[in-house]
């Protein structure tokens, strides 16, 4: 489903400057991304994205004059597209796997050679001991009195 994107109500401005575009067509954006930057007398403001979706079109250009209610740019929903990905998926996995078994007979003995090898030079249990902190001084104080 597309939404379009509308100036929020800025103020007691109108024909505000866009001076930067901050998205281009076919890009992925989340709730709150700022999509274009616009300037008025006084300051500069960015106006975010409603909701989430992939921009379909851009409806303005660098230098245009918006007022409140302009349209902005078009934005597809992003539900239709996680509809999508979760269904390929499902169909995906409906393919029968077989699971992967190794049968003693097939490991080789270089390889059973290098395992022992790697088996032996690794300590049978490392223990770890507890590591006590000593105070720089007996009171336990800062040694930087500062």
């Amino acid at each position: 489903m597309a939404t379009k994107v509308t100036v929020p109500d800025i103020g007691d401005f109108e024909n505000v400057e866009i001076i930067e575009i901050l998205t281009k067509p076919g890009a992925t954006i989340k709730k709150n991304d700022p999509i274009v930057t616009l300037e008025s007398d006084k300051s500069s403001v960015e106006v975010p994205s409603p909701f989430s979706g992939k921009i379909s079109s851009l409806e303005v250009k660098i230098g245009d004059k918006v007022s409140k209610g302009s349209i902005l740019a078009t934005i597809e929903d992003d539900k239709a597209e996680i509809l999508e990905k979760v269904e390929k998926p499902a169909k995906a996995s409906q393919k029968k796997q077989t699971p992967l078994i190794l049968k003693e007979d097939e490991v080789l003995p270089e390889t059973e050679k290098i395992i022992k090898e790697a088996e032996s030079t690794i300590s049978s249990r490392v223990k770890k001991e507890n590591i006590r902190k000593i105070p720089a001084r007996s009171n336990g104080a800062d040694v930087d009195p500062i």
